[in-house]
């Protein structure tokens, strides 16, 4: 059992070490302009913005979003489809 917990903690620890030095060639953060905003329901709004540079966007991924108008209010999105051909 000790073994097993060993080996998971090691794969758990190189896959950060991996996943952060994959990452310090991406910018912090991604500034971005919003294009249009559709009102769905009460709770549910479509969002179509315009990053400033280009956003290497994977399925599944969260994106944390603020505006200036509510600083550090930040809201977790998930983008529904990838970037169109225009960026």
């Amino acid at each position: 059992m000790e073994a097993a917990w060993v080996r998971m903690l090691r794969f758990a620890v190189a896959s950060t070490v991996e996943g952060a030095d994959a990452a310090l060639a991406e910018p912090p953060c991604w500034q971005a302009t919003v294009t249009a905003q559709e009102r769905r329901r009460p709770d549910l709004a479509v969002l179509r913005i315009r990053p400033h540079e280009p956003d290497p966007y994977r399925a599944g991924q969260f994106a944390a979003v603020w505006s200036p108008l509510l600083p550090q209010a930040w809201r977790h999105y998930s983008p529904a489809s990838a970037p169109a051909p225009d960026g």
